[in-house]
């Protein structure tokens, strides 16, 4: 396991976990191996946090030290990196903690073609970042190049995705977000009706009570109004989940059935394959089945995604939380890009949106963790693995799932059944047993 990176980014307490000194070592690494490769510069962003002029200015001066240029598009979604570093083949540096609270922050990294960084560079970084080394060049020192440029050229990439909204109304919940930059330039430029909240970032707002990891912000605005459907990205735009006309609240599991459908009968579904995580639900499985869907399992992570997917000649995928890929469009999730989907799916049908997702029934689902002092021990106990199996036996038409956290010393135990109640009760007991059993190791 990587020390600093994860499966997205490096992330945690600004000034605690996550500090000027790394960011600066960060950015010193990439002028290092990028100028080796005379690449033309790196691209820059970040969401407004109040921490990430601090940490973006660290990296660009680690970049400039070893005679690389900066191009900074300041406030902007990460997936505006990763698309732009695809085009102009540079790579790209995304300053945000994503759906963390504001105290919190990060650094995403991609690669020339907008995907994460290879294991490999990332490896070879945190080497560095753990060492005392400083790296030397001759070069001149490199310039902070300001990218309004870039940012439009992802603004017009995403408004040649839509479609004539015309007779929509629509909300949008920026989360005080990366989005409050981008995304009224976006849909400002399409016919319909847009109404845009939590569109005021200070520095300390991002995800307060707003965005996709609050979705009843969204969903009263919706339910009290007259619209057709309502949207939530995240701090730094790369998940959007959503609402119905009622204000019902949605998950990325929906998002995957509806899109995979509407692929699916346009012919634009490779191998009739949707890709979604282990953390996706059963009821995902059986609407997909009865339209002739193939669902693939992979890992919890977006980059995994990814991974089976260009592996595996499909192009659809996401997550339960609204990591949504489009591989014929981006590497990486987009907010707003999924948004823009879902509407022009519902300006061709010109159906509500839960009509169009009324064969699509999501099981209760319980998820519980617990702390345990072996990991290990505890999944590879056979009494425990008995118990998993006769628990699922018990379900019959459900799951259930025991992994181990990739981060903390817990477990997580999910289930899903035809009852609320059967789930909490298949859950509490595996809890209860594995509990018995760490106090025992």
């Amino acid at each position: 396991m990587s020390k600093y990176f994860g499966t997205d980014g490096f992330r945690g307490r600004f000034g605690i976990d996550i500090k000027i000194e790394h960011a600066l070592k960060i950015g010193q690494y990439l002028g290092f191996y990028y100028g080796l490769m005379n690449v033309e510069g790196i691209i820059i962003g970040c969401d407004p946090r109040e921490s990430s002029p601090f940490l973006k200015t660290a990296v660009t001066m680690g970049i400039n030290s070893l005679g690389v240029d900066v191009y900074d598009l300041e406030e902007i979604p990460t997936p505006g990196v990763a698309y732009l570093s695809s085009i102009y083949h540079m790579p790209g540096v995304m300053i945000s903690a994503s759906h963390n609270p504001y105290w919190d922050n990060g650094i995403k990294l991609f690669n020339e073609n907008g995907e994460k960084m290879d294991e490999a560079i990332i490896h070879a970084l945190e080497v560095f970042m753990d060492s005392k080394d400083t790296p030397y060049t001759e070069k001149e020192k490199g310039r902070i190049i300001p990218f309004s440029a870039g940012k439009k050229t992802y603004i017009d990439y995403l408004v040649s995705k839509a479609k004539d909204y015309t007779g929509l109304n629509v909300a949008i919940d920026l989360a005080n977000g990366a989005a409050s930059f981008v995304a009224k330039e976006v849909f400002n430029k399409l016919n319909g009706n847009f109404t845009f909240i939590n569109d005021n970032p200070d520095g300390k707002n991002i995800n307060n009570g707003c965005g996709s990891t609050c979705l009843g912000a969204i969903s009263q605005v919706v339910a009290k109004g007259n619209y057709n459907i309502g949207f939530s990205y995240d701090g730094d735009s790369d998940r959007c989940l959503f609402v119905d006309e009622a204000g019902n609240e949605l998950s990325g599991d929906h998002i995957l059935y509806l899109i995979g459908k509407y692929m699916k009968l346009k012919g634009l579904l490779e191998n009739d394959t949707v890709v979604a995580t282990i953390m996706s639900n059963i009821g995902l499985d059986k609407a997909l089945e009865k339209e002739n869907i193939n669902i693939a399992r992979v890992d919890v992570g977006d980059k995994n995604v990814y991974s089976y997917l260009k592996q595996n000649n499909c192009n659809f995928g996401g997550e339960q939380s609204g990591h949504i890929i489009f591989l014929d469009d981006l590497n990486t999730g987009d907010g707003i890009l999924t948004s823009i989907k879902i509407l022009n799916i519902l300006t061709e049908l010109k159906l509500p949106i839960s009509k169009l997702l009324e064969d699509i029934t999501i099981y209760p689902q319980i998820l519980k963790n617990v702390v345990v002092k072996d990991k290990d021990a505890v999944l590879n106990n056979k009494e425990i693995k008995d118990l998993i199996l006769e628990k699922e036996k018990e379900l019959s038409s459900g799951r259930v799932l025991v992994r181990a956290s990739g981060t903390e010393p817990k477990i997580r135990v999910m289930a899903e059944a035809n009852t609320f109640d059967l789930a909490l009760s298949v859950v509490d007991d595996i809890i209860n047993a594995i509990e018995e059993l760490n106090v025992n190791l």
